[in-house]
């Protein structure tokens, strides 16, 4: 299955991560035609893994093609992989091919100034 993620050069991206879960058989999630993660031996577990992605693998300023693919596994079954983004801006994100969720964060401002995130773990599913 493929989808494609198109990064406007109008946004500011903060971070850039993927997540990777599979019970399949040689399992590899690719994003620009690289391999990102995968699992060539799943006998009877779940494979969960997430991880940052560096600037020249989800490129702003480009469409950028991820793919995933696999075996079958006869104890288990289910694969899916995909991208997250924190970032800055209102120019729209264009995905196609998969499902996208943008989660808006908004600071109340009786509490002052905002918090630095650190670490967010928002996963876009590809299938």
């Amino acid at each position: 299955m493929t989808s494609t993620v198109t990064l406007p050069l109008a946004n500011t991206y903060l971070e850039r991560g993927y997540a990777f879960c599979t019970a399949l058989y040689n399992s590899r999630l690719w994003l620009n035609q690289q391999i990102v993660d995968q699992a060539s031996f799943v006998i009877s577990q779940v494979v969960f893994r997430t991880g940052s992605l560096s600037l020249s693998q989800l490129r702003a300023g480009q469409t950028n093609l991820m793919q995933i693919d696999a075996n079958m596994n006869l104890f288990g079954q289910g694969f899916l992989g995909g991208v997250s983004l924190v970032y800055t801006g209102t120019a729209p994100i264009v995905v196609t091919g998969g499902y996208s969720r943008t989660l808006p964060l908004a600071y109340p401002t009786p509490l002052g100034a905002p918090l630095t995130i650190y670490r967010s773990y928002l996963a876009f599913v590809a299938q």
